[in-house]
């Protein structure tokens, strides 16, 4: 067999041929692009923006044709390839169907404007139909956990309430959390803060006055069932105050804690930044944090106080009593807490501490008060409430002028 020949199979077999051109870093956006560039670089000049230096900035073109194939098929196939079946001659789902600069830009692809001509029309293939493992009916693991998560969310909330049916969903996203390492301990001497509308009269000076309710004073909230009190801190005092403060004024109690003990906690705060799309090597831990993503998204969105939030609060009580009372790590630990970001401040972050699970053990073994502030907070207005009064002024102004145009016409 000639080399020829040779060389045309190859490229049928992997779908692309790449033009013989250099490409620097700069070049693309992704960072993993970026390292492969820098790993084969070989020329002092790159061939789409000129960029040129002392040592060898630009690599092959093909060296990261590579990994750009690799995320294009692991997301679509040629409509044929995949099994898409036809009805009178028309594909079935046929509006799917793509053209391969619109695939490329959906991975994303994001790169100088010639480079990114030359990549897409590498590929032999030109129409693309969205799937996972080649096949039209396949979905990629976080599309089908976001799935799951949805009919688990309808069965709590609406179906059986008490019935861990979908466990093996709960018991997964553990299992993931572990590999990602988000169990994580929560030290010793950590500080805690929390925030209670002051009642006019009452001096605040106990743990029992600004800790945790009782039990049978425990109303449903976003991480505990009615009945069940948990331990809702903050790692901030700002973000007690956020968390609180609804009111442009108010008077609040703000406590300060400390943890006594270690905590072992689920860190849902501090996901690890979502690897690159052309990173074949990462491929389950991106399907992993895209689905984590979404899920924490899911469960710490604000939520209207319309009467509703009992039921809205549901699925992550669910969440929570699973991580509390099921959950073991793989060495059969036990979680104290969970930790998850602010719904109402950028940055924050918010620590829930689950109630003892022995009756002759007590939260203050854990936490020790380190001091109560009563406090005044005024809340500045947002942004979009101080365009709603600008507005609201500039119509008073005009309704003043129009009325005062008809009192002097009246005058005429």
């Amino acid at each position: 067999m000639g080399f020829a020949k040779s060389a045309w199979i190859e490229s049928q077999a992997r779908g692309w041929d790449a033009p013989d051109t250099f490409v620097c870093a700069e070049c693309f956006e992704d960072e993993y692009l970026k390292s492969v560039v820098a790993n084969h670089a070989s020329e002092k000049v790159c061939g789409y923006c000129n960029n040129t230096a002392a040592e060898p900035i630009a690599a092959p073109l093909s060296a990261v044709m590579e990994p750009i194939a690799g995320a294009l098929f692991a997301h679509f196939e040629e409509p044929g390839a995949a099994g898409l079946p036809r009805d009178s001659g028309e594909w079935i789902g046929e509006e799917k169907i793509t053209y391969t600069a619109d695939a490329l830009l959906s991975l994303p692809l994001h790169c100088e404007d010639d480079l990114f001509e030359d990549i897409a029309q590498a590929f032999h293939n030109t129409a693309w139909y969205p799937c996972a493992k080649g096949h039209w009916l396949s979905l990629h693991k976080h599309t089908e956990l976001d799935y799951s998560w949805e009919n688990f969310v309808e069965e709590v909330k609406h179906g059986s309430r008490f019935f861990f049916g979908t466990v093996d969903l709960l018991e997964e996203i553990g299992e993931m959390a572990e590999q990602l390492g988000l169990v994580k301990t929560v030290p010793a001497t950590t500080s805690l803060f929390r925030v209670r509308a002051a009642r006019p009269g009452t001096p605040y000076k106990t743990f029992e006055e600004v800790g945790p309710p009782p039990p049978e004073a425990a109303t449903a909230g976003r991480m505990n069932p009615a009945g069940i009190s948990y331990f809702y801190t903050a790692l901030d005092d700002e973000t007690a105050v956020a968390e609180v403060v609804q009111s442009r004024s108010m008077q609040i109690v703000l406590a300060s804690f400390t943890t006594k003990t270690d905590l072992l906690a689920l860190d849902l705060a501090s996901l690890p930044v979502t690897p690159s799309v052309f990173d074949e090597k990462q491929f389950d831990e991106r399907e992993a944090i895209l689905f984590l993503e979404g899920f924490v998204d899911a469960i710490t969105q604000p939520v209207a106080k319309d009467g509703r939030e009992h039921i809205d609060y549901v699925p992550s009580q669910v969440v929570s009593e699973f991580f509390s009372q099921v959950f073991r790590t793989n060495a059969g630990d036990k979680l104290d807490a969970i930790v998850y970001p602010s719904a109402v401040l950028p940055e924050g972050r918010n620590l829930v501490m689950f109630p003892p699970r022995d009756f002759s053990y007590k939260l203050t073994d854990q936490i020790e008060l380190r001091s109560i502030q009563h406090r005044e907070v005024r809340q500045p207005l947002s942004r979009q409430a101080r365009g709603v009064l600008m507005r609201l002024r500039l119509w008073w102004a005009m309704c003043r002028q129009r009325a005062a145009g008809m009192r002097q016409g009246s005058r005429l």
